[in-house]
C-alpha cells in the first residue's frame, strides 16, 4: 500500500486537480512528458529482435560481466515478449516527492559547486563484475544494466553494447560514508534542514541521521537506466552482498520487517542540456515525470521504492563518451575545464556547461530511540543464506522452479522474477 500523502509539485493531493498557479519563467519544471508525446515511449512494451540480439556486440561488456548476459537474454525476452509472460513484481513506493527551488542561498550554492570541483579525480562507476560469492560474474547492479541493454531505455534508443556501457558508466566521488566527512565544507547539503524534514514527512519517522552524500557527474552523450537503490536491511547491506540482491529483496516484498527506511535528496549544482531526473511518483505503471537539472534546486523522494533515472546529457543525438573502466574525470583550475583521462592520456577534455553534476544525500530515518537501538544492536540480523532460502521457497509456492538451480542460473533467475521495470 501507498504510504503518506502523494503530492504535486504545487502541493495538490493525488487524485486531485492540480492548482494552477503562475510560475517564473525560470522555475524548476516537474513534467510528465505528455506534452512531449513520450508516454507511450516510456510505457509500452519494447521487443528486441533475435536478430538484433545474435548481432550485438559484446566485446566492451566483457570487462563487466554481462557479455554473456547479452547473448543469453536478448533474444529470450523477445520470445518472453511475443508470449506476454511478465517478469518480476511492482513495488510501492512511499507516496510523496517534494522540490527546492533555491535549494541553498546562492553563495553556499555557488562555493558546493566548487568543492566538487576541487574534490580531486572522480572514478567510474562500474570498474568490473564482482568476482567472488554468490551472483560471482554479475555486476554491482545487474538488473539495471541488464533491463536498459535489453530495452534501449525508456525511449527504446538500441546500440551496440560497447556504447551502452559508455554512455552508463557516470563517474562518482563520495564525500561523507561510515559517519565520516570526506570533503570539509560539504554540511550545508549534508546538514541539510530541508531535506531532513522531507525525509521525516515522507517517512513518519522524526529520527533522520545522514548516512551518505556523494556526487554523480554525467557527460555529454551518458544517461543512467531506470532503477531503485539500493536498499539496507538488518544484517545485509552492500558491503556484505551484491547490490542486485539487495534490491531483489525490496522487490519481492518479503523482508519488510527488516528493512532500513531510507530516503534520499537530489541536489543540481550545473546547468547543462538534457540530463532530465526521471522518475515514477504514481508508479511504475503511470507515468514519468521530470525534473530538469538547473543549478540550486533539488528534489526528495523514496529513492528505494520509486523508479528513477536520468536521460541523455547532451541532447538526444550526443554520441557516447570515450568511457572505459579505470577512467578518471579531473576538474583543472588552469582551464576551467574537466579532463576525463585513462592510464595518465588524456581522452578528451569538458566545460561546465557540458557536464551534469549532482549531489545524493542519502539518511536513514527512525521512529524512536528504540528502533535506532534495535538497529545498532544488529538483534535478528539476517543473513544471506537465510535471505536465499526464502525465496527459493517463495519461488518454488509461484510455480516457478522445482527444485533449486545451481547459483549462477539462480542469481539471474531472482533478478528476472523479482525486479519488474516500468514499460515490462
Amino acid at each position: 500500500m501507498l504510504l503518506g500523502r502523494r503530492l504535486s509539485i504545487n502541493g495538490a493531493l493525488a487524485g486531485e486537480a492540480p492548482r494552477a498557479e503562475a510560475l517564473p519563467a525560470d522555475a524548476p519544471l516537474v513534467s510528465t512528458g505528455r506534452e512531449h508525446g513520450r508516454d507511450d515511449l516510456a510505457s509500452r512494451p519494447l521487443v528486441v529482435s533475435e536478430a538484433r540480439a545474435q548481432s550485438a556486440s559484446v566485446v566492451a561488456w566483457a570487462r563487466c560481466g554481462v557479455d554473456h548476459e547479452a547473448a543469453r537474454h536478448l533474444g529470450p525476452r523477445d520470445k518472453r515478449a511475443r508470449e506476454g509472460v511478465q517478469r518480476g513484481r511492482r513495488i510501492d513506493a512511499m507516496g510523496t516527492h517534494q522540490t527546492f527551488d533555491p535549494f541553498l542561498e546562492a553563495p553556499v550554492a555557488e562555493r558546493v559547486r566548487q568543492l566538487c570541483a576541487q574534490r580531486g579525480a572522480y572514478g567510474v562507476y562500474v570498474e568490473g563484475p564482482v568476482e567472488h560469492g554468490f551472483g560471482a560474474g554479475m555486476v554491482r547492479r545487474h538488473d539495471a544494466a541488464m533491463n536498459h541493454l535489453m530495452t534501449g531505455g525508456r525511449f527504446g534508443r538500441h546500440e551496440d553494447p560497447s556504447k551502452v556501457m559508455s554512455r552508463i558508466n557516470l563517474f562518482r566521488s563520495v564525500f561523507f560514508e561510515h559517519s565520516e566527512v570526506q570533503l570539509p565544507g560539504i554540511e550545508p547539503v549534508l546538514e541539510s534542514s530541508e531535506f531532513a524534514s522531507a525525509a521525516a514527512e515522507l517517512t513518519g519517522r522524526p529520527l533522520v541521521r545522514p548516512t551518505m552524500l556523494y556526487a554523480n557527474i554525467l557527460l555529454p552523450g551518458q544517461e543512467l537506466p531506470l532503477h531503485t537503490d539500493t536498499p539496507e536491511y538488518r544484517g545485509l547491506d552492500k558491503w556484505k552482498v551484491p547490490e542486485w540482491f539487495l534490491v531483489v529483496m525490496h522487490h519481492s516484498g518479503l523482508f519488510e520487517s527488516h528493512r532500513k527506511h531510507v530516503t534520499a535528496g537530489v541536489a543540481f549544482f550545473n546547468d547543462c542540456e538534457g540530463g532530465d531526473f526521471v522518475f515514477y511518483p504514481d508508479g511504475p505503471d503511470a507515468a514519468p515525470a521530470t525534473v530538469s537539472p538547473r543549478f540550486n534546486t533539488a528534489i526528495h523522494l523514496d529513492v528505494d521504492g520509486t523508479f528513477h533515472g536520468v536521460d541523455r546529457v547532451g541532447g538526444d543525438d550526443a554520441p557516447p563518451p570515450p568511457v572505459e573502466p579505470g577512467a578518471t574525470l579531473t576538474f583543472s583550475d588552469a582551464d576551467e575545464r574537466w579532463h576525463l583521462a585513462k592510464d595518465g592520456e588524456e581522452l578528451a577534455s569538458y566545460g561546465w556547461p557540458e557536464v551534469r553534476l549532482s549531489v545524493q544525500w542519502k539518511a536513514n530515518c527512525y521512529r524512536d530511540e528504540d528502533e535506532v537501538a534495535l538497529v545498532a544492536s544488529g538483534a535478528d540480523a539476517l543473513t544471506q543464506e537465510a535471505v536465499i532460502d526464502r525465496l527459493v521457497e517463495d519461488l518454488r509456492a509461484r510455480g516457478r522452479i522445482d527444485e533449486r538451480p545451481d547459483d549462477d542460473a539462480l542469481a539471474r533467475l531472482l533478478v528476472e522474477a523479482y525486479v519488474r521495470f516500468p514499460g515490462a
